[in-house]
Protein backbone atom coordinates (compact mmCIF):
# COMPACT_ATOMS: atom_id res chain seq x y z
CA UNK A 1 0.00 0.00 0.00
CA UNK A 2 1.26 3.56 -1.04
CA UNK A 3 1.55 6.15 1.37
CA UNK A 4 -1.47 8.52 0.58
CA UNK A 5 -3.66 5.38 0.87
CA UNK A 6 -2.08 4.46 4.49
CA UNK A 7 -3.14 8.20 5.49
CA UNK A 8 -6.36 7.20 3.89
CA UNK A 9 -6.30 3.49 5.90
CA UNK A 10 -5.17 4.97 9.04
CA UNK A 11 -7.24 8.27 8.82
CA UNK A 12 -10.27 5.61 8.53
CA UNK A 13 -9.40 3.31 11.59
CA UNK A 14 -6.72 4.69 13.66
CA UNK A 15 -8.03 5.95 17.41
CA UNK A 16 -5.93 9.09 17.52
CA UNK A 17 -3.80 12.02 16.24
CA UNK A 18 -0.86 10.78 17.60
CA UNK A 19 -0.81 7.06 15.93
CA UNK A 20 -2.09 9.07 12.38
CA UNK A 21 0.71 11.41 13.10
CA UNK A 22 3.51 8.57 13.57
CA UNK A 23 1.77 7.38 9.85
CA UNK A 24 2.12 10.49 8.51
CA UNK A 25 5.83 11.62 9.44
CA UNK A 26 7.05 8.47 8.34
CA UNK A 27 6.13 10.05 4.21
CA UNK A 28 8.70 11.47 2.13
CA UNK A 29 12.07 9.73 4.29
CA UNK A 30 11.39 12.66 7.15
CA UNK A 31 12.27 10.66 10.02
CA UNK A 32 16.15 9.48 8.28
CA UNK A 33 16.45 13.45 6.95
CA UNK A 34 15.57 15.38 10.18
CA UNK A 35 15.26 13.26 13.07
CA UNK A 36 15.51 16.02 15.65
CA UNK A 37 12.88 17.67 14.03
CA UNK A 38 10.56 14.32 13.94
CA UNK A 39 10.84 14.33 17.90
CA UNK A 40 9.60 17.96 17.15
CA UNK A 41 6.70 17.34 15.44
CA UNK A 42 5.93 13.78 17.55
CA UNK A 43 5.89 16.28 20.50
CA UNK A 44 3.81 18.65 18.98
CA UNK A 45 1.31 16.03 18.11
CA UNK A 46 0.84 15.60 21.64
CA UNK A 47 -0.84 18.96 21.53
CA UNK A 48 -4.05 17.54 19.38
CA UNK A 49 -4.54 14.31 21.15
CA UNK A 50 -8.24 14.83 21.76
CA UNK A 51 -9.08 15.41 17.97
CA UNK A 52 -12.09 13.80 17.18
CA UNK A 53 -10.74 11.48 14.41
CA UNK A 54 -13.98 11.36 12.82
CA UNK A 55 -14.37 14.82 11.61
CA UNK A 56 -11.10 13.86 9.15
CA UNK A 57 -13.79 12.48 6.57
CA UNK A 58 -15.89 15.68 6.88
CA UNK A 59 -12.49 17.84 6.06
CA UNK A 60 -11.72 15.57 2.95
CA UNK A 61 -15.28 16.84 1.64
CA UNK A 62 -14.33 20.27 1.76
CA UNK A 63 -14.22 22.02 -1.82
CA UNK A 64 -12.21 24.97 -2.38
CA UNK A 65 -13.91 27.52 -4.30
CA UNK A 66 -11.39 29.80 -5.82
CA UNK A 67 -14.24 32.35 -6.52
CA UNK A 68 -14.20 34.72 -3.86
CA UNK A 69 -10.30 34.72 -3.78
CA UNK A 70 -10.27 35.50 -7.70
CA UNK A 71 -12.58 38.26 -7.44
CA UNK A 72 -10.73 40.19 -4.28
CA UNK A 73 -7.50 39.98 -6.42
CA UNK A 74 -6.01 39.28 -2.99
CA UNK A 75 -2.29 37.95 -3.41
CA UNK A 76 -2.06 34.48 -2.50
CA UNK A 77 1.15 32.70 -2.14
CA UNK A 78 1.53 28.98 -2.07
CA UNK A 79 4.40 27.05 -0.74
CA UNK A 80 5.38 23.46 -1.21
CA UNK A 81 8.04 21.00 -1.07
CA UNK A 82 9.79 19.08 -3.60
CA UNK A 83 9.32 15.68 -1.61
CA UNK A 84 5.53 16.31 -0.69
CA UNK A 85 3.61 13.11 -1.35
CA UNK A 86 0.27 14.45 -0.93
CA UNK A 87 -0.05 18.58 -1.62
CA UNK A 88 1.53 19.88 -4.54
CA UNK A 89 -0.93 18.38 -6.99
CA UNK A 90 -3.91 20.51 -5.43
CA UNK A 91 -1.66 23.49 -4.79
CA UNK A 92 -0.82 23.01 -8.46
CA UNK A 93 -4.96 23.61 -8.95
CA UNK A 94 -4.92 26.30 -7.01
CA UNK A 95 -2.54 28.15 -9.03
CA UNK A 96 -3.95 27.53 -11.84
CA UNK A 97 -7.56 28.87 -10.59
CA UNK A 98 -5.96 31.74 -9.34
CA UNK A 99 -4.07 34.05 -11.61
CA UNK A 100 -2.70 36.10 -9.15
CA UNK A 101 -1.01 33.65 -6.95
CA UNK A 102 2.58 32.62 -6.61
CA UNK A 103 3.59 28.87 -6.26
CA UNK A 104 7.18 28.51 -4.83
CA UNK A 105 8.08 24.74 -4.39
CA UNK A 106 11.22 24.33 -2.27
CA UNK A 107 13.68 21.49 -3.04
CA UNK A 108 14.70 18.72 -0.51
CA UNK A 109 12.17 19.03 2.06
CA UNK A 110 8.74 17.20 2.40
CA UNK A 111 5.61 18.01 3.88
CA UNK A 112 6.74 19.79 6.92
CA UNK A 113 8.65 22.20 4.77
CA UNK A 114 8.55 24.84 7.41
CA UNK A 115 10.21 22.92 10.07
CA UNK A 116 12.39 20.69 7.45
CA UNK A 117 13.78 24.33 6.12
CA UNK A 118 12.18 27.02 8.09
CA UNK A 119 14.54 29.23 6.33
CA UNK A 120 13.42 28.84 2.80
CA UNK A 121 10.03 28.82 3.64
CA UNK A 122 10.39 32.08 6.36
CA UNK A 123 12.53 34.06 3.62
CA UNK A 124 9.40 32.94 0.78
CA UNK A 125 7.07 34.34 2.98
CA UNK A 126 8.99 37.27 3.89
CA UNK A 127 9.72 38.43 0.57
CA UNK A 128 5.81 37.94 -0.51
CA UNK A 129 4.97 40.43 2.36
CA UNK A 130 7.72 43.05 1.55
CA UNK A 131 6.31 42.83 -1.95
CA UNK A 132 2.74 43.35 -0.56
CA UNK A 133 3.84 45.95 1.60
CA UNK A 134 5.91 47.72 -2.00
CA UNK A 135 2.53 47.40 -4.02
Amino acid sequence: MGHRASLRHGARTLDNTSELSRLSIEQDGFPQREPALRFLFESLTQLNHDFDMSRLGDMRALKFDPEPVIKSKMPVLLLGAEDDNGANAALKKIQAAVPHSQLHIVPKAGHLLFFENAQAHNRLVADFLAAMKQD
